[in-house]
């Protein structure tokens, strides 16, 4: 069907610049004489609902900042740059804000899911005892496809676990989401996924949450501190979970590819290169999960507890 389409559509476009150049260096083999280039296959980025995905909270934000009717129109890029007059103090109150409400949230879930499956009521309360609005949190949930990795993380068990169990700056994982009911290997992931977080070490810091849904998504987009991705480039076509994120003040941290590989902006979050090192995808899989468990150590999560500490004497 994509052939027929090619063959008998007078434009066709990816859903990213990556995709648009991925698209086209497939389909060249059907226009002999032509370079990939030369076709007539382009790109338009896929977006987001504004007022689907963006909680309220940030909706007046930015009615306050660019005005009642910004929303209608269509700003100069010189208008967007309102936002740097917001003060950090703001942007923060608002990020503390939605976090209460995601643990308010997830407490009164995972108490309810944990409970109807009968979970050993040690591993329901020191899930429970581990939700803190203090600590970082980081969120990945979408379709679960083999390439989207879900389970890079797990790669080496023993650095995550001193990663998310650190004395002075813990991690909590939240993974959602569900797989075709025919994809088997998209099933094992999630398995995978529970599998470990019934582990000792890993009790309250990796928590899957059962029912994916809309309203699960945007808690989760709206909510978190820290957006994951961890596509198998250039594989990933636009991927729109990060933008949700991006519209409600959450920072990304994904491999560049589809949207991120043009949303991204050195310190406006963290961008794993788009060129693969390794041919080998497992060897690429065990170099990228180096990458992602050094960010944590030595950017993200230190950057995090720096701001919490700021807060704190703040409002001490």
């Amino acid at each position: 069907m994509s052939v027929l389409s090619t063959r008998l559509s007078q434009e066709v476009n990816g859903v990213s610049k990556i995709h648009g150049r991925v698209s086209r260096e497939m389909f060249q083999p059907l226009y002999p004489g032509y370079f990939a280039e030369e076709l007539h296959i382009g790109h338009v980025t896929n977006g987001v609902h504004y007022f689907t995905w963006t909680d309220t909270i940030w909706q007046e934000l930015y009615k306050k900042t660019f005005g009642p009717d910004f929303e209608k129109n269509q700003p100069s890029m010189s208008y967007w740059e309102n936002i740097f007059n917001v003060p950090d103090e703001i942007i923060w109150k608002n990020r503390l804000v939605l976090k209460s409400k995601l643990i308010e949230n997830l407490k009164v879930k995972l108490k309810r899911d944990l409970t109807r499956r009968h979970e050993n009521p040690k591993v329901m309360m020191n899930s429970l005892a581990r939700l803190d609005e203090n600590t970082l949190i980081i969120g990945f949930a979408r379709r679960f496809a083999t390439y989207k990795r879900a389970t890079l993380l797990f790669t080496n068990l023993e650095r995550l676990s001193a990663i998310v169990n650190h004395a002075e700056r813990p991690v909590i994982f939240l993974f959602s989401g569900k797989a075709h009911p025919n994809d088997k290997a998209g099933q094992d992931l999630i398995k995978r996924i529970i599998e470990v977080s019934k582990m000792p070490q890993f009790e309250g810091r990796i928590i899957f949450l059962e029912d994916y849904d809309m309203i699960g998504g945007k808690l989760l987009t709206s909510c978190v501190d820290i957006w994951l991705n961890t596509p198998t480039r250039p594989l990933e076509a636009s991927g729109t979970s990060g933008e949700k994120a991006v519209m409600n003040g959450v920072v990304n941290l994904s491999v560049l590819d589809g949207w991120w590989a043009e949303g991204y902006l050195p310190g406006a979050g963290w961008g794993i290169e788009e060129n693969r090192t390794f041919a080998n995808q497992e060897f690429q899989n065990e170099l990228d999960t180096e990458i992602i468990y050094n960010i944590l150590e030595k950017e993200i999560t230190p950057a995090y507890y720096y701001m919490m500490k700021i807060a704190f004497h703040a409002n001490g």
